[in-house]
């Protein structure tokens, strides 16, 4: 979710599923607001059409009420900009990723998004790096021309996702294995 328009949200959800389909999980995005993006995106990368929805590098990509009735290992919602509806969609997720910029013109929207999630455990991922990330569960994003690409801020999921015993049996492709934790 993020914090406004145009901070890379959806890419960060796409990204995100790339990384779950690499290390093995049947993973489905979910284009859950009304950008209506996905059919754009899946045109420029020429995705193949299946069913309501779009399968490309093994993801199946479909809006929120897609007809499809595969059982998936993970979802990966993409829930837009932070708003009282999807407040309260993101609280019930496993794990949230809130997206935001750190520009000057984008930070009152990032405080007000920090104040309304207020106890809501989650992880920031901001588009552009800032000395003041103390927060451990602030990462800069790698900026990459094919979002599709499996390396892109993969050390930001793994990390994400260390804690996540549903993540970790997919986990055997990981190639830094220390990084996990079995519970």
């Amino acid at each position: 979710m993020g914090t406004q328009h145009r901070v890379g949200t959806t890419t960060i959800a796409m990204q995100f599923a790339v990384y779950l389909k690499s290390i093995g999980a049947n993973v489905s995005y979910v284009e859950a607001n009304d950008s209506w993006h996905l059919k754009l995106i899946a045109e420029h990368y020429n995705m193949k059409k299946s069913g309501d929805g779009y399968c490309y590098k093994g993801i199946a990509f479909e809006e929120l009420n897609s007809k499809n009735e595969t059982v998936f290992d993970l979802i990966v919602y993409d829930l837009s900009i932070l708003d009282n509806k999807t407040k309260k969609e993101f609280a019930n997720c496993n794990i949230r990723i809130l997206c935001a910029g750190k520009k000057a013109y984008e930070l009152p929207f990032y405080k007000k998004g920090l104040e309304s999630l207020g106890d809501i455990e989650y992880n920031t991922i901001v588009n552009i790096h800032t000395h003041n990330n103390k927060d451990e569960r602030v990462y800069t994003a790698m900026l990459y021309n094919d979002i599709f690409n499996e390396r892109a801020n993969k050390e930001i999921f793994i990390d994400i996702t260390k804690n996540y015993s549903q993540i970790l049996r997919y986990s055997n492709n990981i190639s830094d294995p220390s990084v996990i934790e079995v519970e």
